[in-house]
């Protein structure tokens, strides 16, 4: 690279995980030829990759107004687009990018998952052509120094928890496998460590059980191993939830799409739900017999037949607590209060209310006090009912008084408990207002790798636990009471 060549400075920069310097060297390069097509993209990929999504679009605009016939920048327009909510800006962006390129994979992927949103059946032939021979794809890497090689098996098909903002391209060199594509008798890529995202159970079937193939071929770690997130289903957490004395979850009946009119035993009001999707998707409620005409417009041959509970308090409001568990220990996440029984945070009242949202940072700070103590969990597992933790604590049973649990969408396994362990009394010092990680030091390869974690409260301690490795058994110490944990 040379002092003259302002484009490869750019990529340098990008390289080196350089962000701001890069993007200023791109806008150079942009001063002199605004058309040019390298660094439209490169700054939109850079822009989108910071979270600023507005530049990122505007990018990818001018690529494709002065490039239409490149199908890179037009599939990058349209994955945007599709991100965003908008299938019809994203259908053009990809089948324009077909017109350039009809062979052109990515074009194919956006294609498939936009068809699959729309539930037409064209989609198959797309995901086909899209991920056959391209199951296997190598993210950049942008550290300084070598990166921990990571294997991060996904579903092409979504399902996916989420997981840029703790694996990140300065620590780890990430090949990801879609793995419901991949052969399941090739050989893997180099890797340290594997992590599994798929997480929708009822969505990617097909994928955690070709990811449970792929993995017969390592000895590596496995974070979140299939296995545990295939039990995760809404049905499959309705069933076990409900065996927990004082939980009232809903009955779930599973019925052929094609069946769900002339279904007998059906109790009305109830619930009609597709398998694997979120947010609200395919969701209706069924007032009687002729409701069930809802089920026609479902994607997918299944149709979810839900027991409707009725869970509006005395003002005719329903509430729903969210909350999650972090090694068997309950942290709340937020509150939403709504006049609808389809209860959504961002759609429900609580940008309008103050008194909602004073009710909700109650919940946050004082979780036990709102919901009253019988319906609070003991802090152990709830994978496990009795037992003794790490340190030889004693672990009482856990109550629930008349909790209903109507969502039951567990989107991942617990993580596995081998990896990293800190004594009971000190996993969590602090609730961190329900958004709280363990602030953990782990060395990989050499590496020490840290996993930054929220900011605590001030009163809270912060815990971490360092590892002399990543195996699969093993002796350390918890940093805050120096105890000896395995793992």
């Amino acid at each position: 690279m040379t002092d003259d060549d302002p484009l490869a400075r750019a990529r340098a920069f990008a390289a080196r995980g350089e962000d701001e310097q890069a993007k200023h060297a791109y806008v150079y390069v942009l001063r002199f030829d605004p058309t040019h097509f390298a660094a439209l993209n490169e700054l939109g990929a850079l822009a989108a990759a910071s979270g600023h999504r507005s530049a990122a679009r505007t990018a990818w605009q001018q690529a494709v107004l002065h490039h239409p016939g490149n199908p890179l920048g037009r599939v990058n327009l349209g994955t945007l687009l599709l991100e965003d909510g908008d299938l019809t800006g994203a259908t053009t962006q990809f089948q324009a990018a077909l017109a350039a390129d009809p062979a052109f994979p990515e074009a194919h992927q956006g294609l498939a998952r936009v068809l699959t949103e729309l539930g037409d059946p064209a989609a198959e032939d797309h995901w086909r052509q899209g991920f056959t021979g391209h199951a296997v794809v190598t993210k950049p890497y942008r550290g300084s120094g070598p990166g921990v090689p990571l294997l991060l098996l996904v579903s092409a098909r979504g399902g996916n928890i989420p997981v840029r903002h703790w694996i990140n391209d300065r620590t780890f060199a990430v090949t990801a496998i879609h793995a419901g594509y991949a052969d399941p008798a090739g050989p893997l890529p180099p890797h340290a460590l594997v992590v599994n995202a798929i997480g929708d159970a009822d969505r990617c079937g097909a994928a955690l059980d070709r990811a449970e193939a792929l993995l017969r071929h390592t000895t590596a770690p496995v974070i979140n191993p299939p296995a545990r997130v295939r039990v995760t289903g809404r049905v499959q957490n309705a069933k076990r939830l409900g065996m927990v004395p004082g939980v009232v979850t809903p009955r779930i009946d599973v019925l052929p799409q094609a069946d769900v009119m002339a279904a007998p035993d059906l109790r009305f009001p109830l619930l009609l739900r597709a398998p694997g999707f979120h947010t609200g998707q395919h969701f209706h409620y069924v007032a009687d017999r002729a409701g069930l005409a809802a089920a026609a417009a479902m994607p997918g041959d299944q149709v979810l037949a839900i027991q409707y509970l009725d869970a509006r308090g005395a003002d005719d409001m329903v509430r729903k607590y969210r909350v999650m568990f972090i090694d068997g220990v309950v942290y709340p996440w937020h509150l939403a209060v709504s006049a609808d029984w389809k209860v959504h945070y961002v759609t429900a009242d609580m940008a309008t209310n103050a008194g909602f949202r004073a009710e909700e940072a109650r919940f946050l700070t004082d979780m036990a006090g709102v919901l009253g103590e019988p319906a609070m969990p003991e802090p152990i597992s709830p994978w496990r009912r009795t037992g003794r933790c790490c340190c030889s604590r004693p672990m009482r049973r856990w109550s629930w008084h008349r909790l209903i649990r109507i969502r039951c969408g567990i989107t991942a396994g617990r993580p596995p408990t081998r990896y990293w362990r800190p004594c009971g009394g000190c996993y969590l010092a602090g609730r961190n207002r329900g958004i709280g990680l363990v602030p953990r030091v782990v060395q990989i390869a050499g590496l020490v790798v840290h996993a930054r974690p929220p900011q605590f409260r001030q009163r809270d301690r912060t815990t971490a636990v360092r590892m002399a490795s990543f195996g699969r058994s093993g002796v350390g110490r918890c940093d805050c009471c120096c105890k000896k944990v395995s793992f």
